[in-house]
Formats: C-alpha cells, structure tokens, sequence
C-alpha cells in the first residue's frame, strides 16, 4: 500500500512539474524594443501610426511599417510597396531616432527577423 501511496505522489509531482515547465509566461512572449505592444507602447511609433491612418493621399495605401532585427537591436522601417515609386526607407531605432536609409547606410540584406507592425486598412501590395 505503502509503495502505491509513493508511486502516485511521485506521478503526481511529476505531472505537477511538468505542466509548470510547459507553461506560457511572459518571459517567453516575443517583445518589440522591451514591450510586447510596440504601437500602444512606444509614443513616437503611436503618432507616427496615426499620421499614417489619417492619410488619405493616393500613395497612403502603400505605406507601412516593419520591425527587424540589426546587429541584435530592435529597428524599425518605414516602407513602400509602391511599384511605380523608388523610395528611401528610412530606419529608425526604438527611441524613434533615425538611424539613416536603406540603399545609403544600409541594405535591406543587414536586416533579419523582418516582421509587419502596421498597414493601412486599404494596403494595396497583398
């Protein structure tokens, strides 16, 4: 009796420990520059997201923003799928301090971990 009371303890705290182990906590959601909200978070990025959104020019509906790694910071881009357009994108750090410009202090093969933060409700280039 004595031997099956210990194997279901020890079954008991195993499972117990394992659940603990495998569950999801903060420390394991992706963050952005510290936050895992960036576009609430971040002020300059919340103004510059709504300068965006009150857009209404023909050009607005190609314009959008990613997030990417550069030499294990966070960065940020400001781009455009505009096929007729040869823009300058700039790249900004997660202070909202420009860093300089992809095609001059930068080419886009410097950049990893690339991920769309923000898009038009119109966006043109999916």
């Amino acid at each position: 009796m004595k031997i099956n009371l210990l194997r279901c303890s020890f079954f008991l705290i195993l499972s117990f420990t394992a659940t603990i182990s495998c569950s999801d906590s903060d420390d394991t959601l992706n963050t952005v520059c510290g936050t895992t909200d960036p576009i609430e978070e971040l002020d300059w990025l919340r103004s510059e997201i709504a300068i965006r959104r009150r857009d209404v020019s023909e050009d607005a509906k190609y314009q959008y923003i990613s997030s990417a790694e550069f030499e294990g910071q966070t960065v940020f881009l400001y781009r455009s799928c505009d096929p007729k357009a040869n823009v300058i994108v700039p790249v900004h750090d997660c202070e909202g301090q420009n860093l300089g410009e992809i095609g001059n202090e930068f080419v886009l093969d410097d950049f990893t971990n690339i991920q769309l933060l923000f898009k038009p409700l119109n966006f043109a280039c999916e």
